[in-house]
């Protein structure tokens, strides 16, 4: 009689081989589905430049800032991002404290701020939980840098690399 035992775990083996091959085979065929074949990226020569920007606070909590926005790119811009910080700062705080865009106003069709187009954004002026970023109230006026971020909207909503900072002086109010 001859010993058939070794025989039957090779062909284990080899259906448990076979077996994990079609399973990693079908799950790449289902994310393939799913992954999308283009990135999605910003159109290239977005430029934003700040033309006002004004920042007060008061001795509670409350911040205010606005901006006036020139688009001196070749591309409408739909919402922007608005962070606020000292300037040794790398990473500043988003001033509407979420990571929520700020779409500009009267946005309703997209393509908002066309090439050319000032704006002033927001309005009216974005309140802001200024304890975070404003540390020392006695001391005013003080500096700071503001950044804004333009975003597009392309089948989602696209922050564009192109993150421009200016330096911004907060007053306290009375």
């Amino acid at each position: 009689m001859r010993n058939n035992k070794g025989v039957s775990e090779i062909v284990n083996y080899a259906l448990l081989i076979v077996i994990a091959l079609a399973l990693s085979f079908l799950v790449y065929k289902f994310l393939f589905v799913f992954v999308p074949k283009e990135r999605i990226t910003c159109d290239e020569d977005i430029s934003l430049i700040i033309t006002e920007a004004t920042c007060t606070f008061s001795g509670i909590s409350a911040g205010n800032v606005q901006l006036k926005v020139l688009n001196k790119g070749r591309f409408s811009i739909d919402s922007v991002f608005i962070r606020l910080g000292k300037s040794n700062q790398k990473v500043k705080s988003q001033i509407n404290g979420n990571l929520e865009e700020i779409e500009i106003t009267g946005c309703t069709n997209r393509n908002c701020l066309k090439p050319g187009d000032i704006i002033t954004i927001p309005t009216p002026p974005t309140a802001f939980n200024s304890e975070k970023i404003i540390t020392d109230r006695s001391k005013t006026p003080q500096e700071f840098e503001i950044e804004i971020q333009p975003a597009q909207w392309k089948k989602a909503r696209i922050p564009c690399p192109a993150v421009i900072t200016q330096p911004i002086t907060c007053t306290k109010l009375p």
